[in-house]
């Protein structure tokens, strides 16, 4: 799919688009959670595999870069990416994190970080009502690296605030000696250390707003791992959704007592809050497909009811309408656009026909036969006919491509 042009391809998702455009057009404003209490920080997209979920959370990603929103997305799975682990998910969102005026290659928070160094205003004093527990050292130290022209400090910088592992024990150690400033608390990988990369990412939230962007999108995919996960990690997943839904939904927004959440670690990292400031401006999307488990978890830490958007199976017109955007999108060269005209038309029938008999069940299969037809038209023409035909004979039994 053609870099943003997604809601091009975008069909039978009016609703939950408005949905979305509602919750930015209400976070871009900067308004405190008491102003926005019918439109959530927070969404639960639920649909089955293949309906759409990715999709349209990449139709959020493009949304949200157009409104000048920072993007962090991951997905997550069993086994490197779980929401067991919160450095590792944390690492993964920042080491995604989009800029929507800058190249595709700046990624990561120097960008942020610089930035805000352009203004006196940062980095924060400790004195300071706002000063950031992890930012703020943050900035100190890329500005001292850069200031010594030192590129091994930034790394060090860098690398502790991404939460990138460091090389061996004594190197943190070594980083706060070299800085001499204030004192950089380290960010273990720790499973109950989630209130603290909640802490982080709401304050790269406001940051983000602070020097000129919309705020902070987060978006988690396939969350439905949560399934695979033992009885001790999936408390600890619990822990992490629980810390994510408080720092975007605030306390008055959660179906939980905060104060029953466990905090890890030593004393200053145990007086770390869970959420940085009020009307910190953090959008997070969690995706899943409808496995029992994981929404009877959710539901008892949001209002799941509420902030959950489920997908609909597309309408026959649905798919009609997608199948005639694909093929006027797609690169056809001249001397196989009569081939196309030829063949289009039996083949929308033979997809409609493989929808209506269950052949094709989700938009994802009637995409990839979509564009498998229009590559061999446009790569090996003289295969294209009979590819049509033999298709056009199964979908219209009923049988599966």
């Amino acid at each position: 799919m053609p870099a943003g042009q997604v809601e091009r391809y975008t069909v039978g998702r009016r609703e939950i688009l408005d949905r979305f455009r509602d919750d930015l057009d209400v976070l871009a404003k900067g308004a405190n959670r008491s102003e926005r209490s019918d439109v959530p920080g927070m969404r639960v997209l639920i649909g089955d595999y293949g309906t759409g979920k990715s999709h349209l959370l990449e139709w959020l990603r493009e949304e949200g870069m157009a409104r000048k929103f920072l993007v962090a997305q991951t997905a997550l799975d069993d086994r490197e990416i779980t929401p067991a682990h919160p450095k590792r998910v944390y690492r993964e969102l920042l080491a995604s994190l989009a800029y929507p005026d800058r190249p595709a290659t700046d990624r990561g928070l120097l960008p942020l970080l610089e930035r805000a160094l352009e203004s006196d205003r940062f980095p924060r004093g400790r004195d300071c009502p706002r000063y950031h527990r992890y930012l703020d050292p943050a900035m100190l130290g890329v500005a001292r690296a850069r200031t010594a022209d030192d590129p091994a400090l930034l790394t060090q910088v860098l690398e502790w605030i991404e939460g990138q592992p460091f090389t061996d024990s004594s190197s943190f150690n070594r980083l706060v000696r070299k800085l001499k400033g204030p004192r950089f608390l380290a960010l273990p990988d720790f499973r109950t250390f989630s209130h603290v990369y909640a802490y982080v990412l709401g304050g790269i939230a406001s940051l983000a707003r602070d020097v000129g962007y919309g705020g902070l999108i987060v978006l988690m995919d396939e969350a439905e791992f949560y399934q695979t996960l033992s009885a001790v990690n999936r408390s600890h997943a619990r822990h992490l959704l629980a810390c994510l839904a408080l720092a975007a939904l605030g306390p008055s927004g959660v179906c939980f007592d905060p104060v029953q959440l466990f905090k890890g670690g030593m004393s200053v990292h145990r007086r770390i809050p869970f959420v940085y400031e009020d009307d910190q401006p953090l959008y997070v999307v969690v995706s899943l497909t409808p496995v029992r488990d994981i929404i009877g978890t959710l539901a008892t830490l949001v209002p799941i009811e509420r902030i959950a958007l489920e997908l609909a199976p597309l309408t026959p017109d649905d798919y009609r309408c997608l199948f005639r955007k694909v093929v006027s999108l797609y690169p056809v060269p001249g001397p196989q656009r009569s081939l196309l005209s030829r063949l289009a038309d039996p083949m929308g029938r033979a997809l409609f026909a493989g929808v209506e008999t269950g052949a094709l069940a989700t938009p994802r299969a009637v995409l990839k036969l979509v564009v498998e037809f229009l590559d061999i038209l446009k790569h090996r023409p003289s295969r294209c006919a009979r590819f049509t035909q033999e298709l056009i004979t199964r979908l219209f039994q009923g049988t599966p491509p």
